[in-house]
């Protein structure tokens, strides 16, 4: 028992730091002075997605799914064995 909430443990920390790293910045641009024009300028054609965020981000997302299955299939198992069973 010890030994499966310490694997879980440490999916739960591994997952944490992938979404850490991989969380992009909130303000990417300093906020605008009240008054000023709100237009937006257009990216120039060689500004792209940053692809290690997105390696990153989808990385942390298999991460969390691979978790949420493992803690699923836990929670199934022990509800197998918890149940009375005729003979």
């Amino acid at each position: 028992m010890t030994s499966r909430f310490a694997r879980l443990a440490a999916g739960a920390a591994v997952s944490v730091a992938l979404m850490t790293t991989a969380a992009p910045a909130m303000a990417m641009e300093p906020p605008e002075p009240r008054g000023a024009p709100t237009e937006r300028a257009t990216p120039a054609p060689g500004d792209t997605v940053d692809l290690t965020s997105v390696a990153l981000g989808a990385l942390s997302g298999i991460a969390l799914s691979g978790a949420g299955v493992g803690i699923a299939y836990g929670v199934q198992r022990r509800r197998d064995r918890s149940t009375a069973h005729p003979a």
